[in-house]
């Protein structure tokens, strides 16, 4: 008995490990999605234009086909050497495709190369990060920026 609730306690603190691991992995890659972002500004004077995910072919493959994976050109332009993408199952949890936390990619939107909003999934935050409202209401940590 006693060893059965050790092993619980030492499997839990195993997950939550794993899952801080992931979110420090999200931030640093989100960070170096933004930094690449505002080189490109600088450089270009707009952001890249479109829509798209960490969970498609195109973003993944780093496919130069910007209609679906508009962030190519940080990576054609060498500011980054690969898109990153979410270091968890890097799509909808469990085949759910709608509700807040049940997904686990990157997102990016801008709709006019003004702005942008760039997303990503924490997990250690559960469901009490949704931002209501967003193109991706089941996605947290929304950046936005406005120049």
């Amino acid at each position: 008995m006693i060893i059965g609730v050790l092993a619980a306690i030492t499997l839990q603190t195993l997950v939550s490990g794993e899952i801080k691991a992931r979110d420090t992995q999200r931030i640093t890659d989100i960070d170096s999605i933004q930094g690449a972002l505002e080189v490109y500004y600088r450089d270009n004077g707009s952001y890249p234009i479109g829509a798209a995910g960490s969970d498609r072919g195109c973003w993944l493959s780093n496919s130069s086909d910007t209609s679906c994976n508009p962030l190519y050109p940080l990576v054609a332009n060498n500011l980054l050497p690969s898109l990153p993408y979410d270091p968890g199952k890097n799509s909808y949890v469990d085949g759910i495709a709608s509700g807040c936390g049940y997904a686990q990619f990157y997102a990016y939107w801008s709709p006019d190369g003004v702005q942008y909003n760039l997303y990503a999934v924490v997990e250690s935050q559960g469901h009490s990060g949704c931002v209501p409202g967003s193109p991706w209401p089941f996605l947290y940590q929304t950046v936005v920026k406005n120049h």
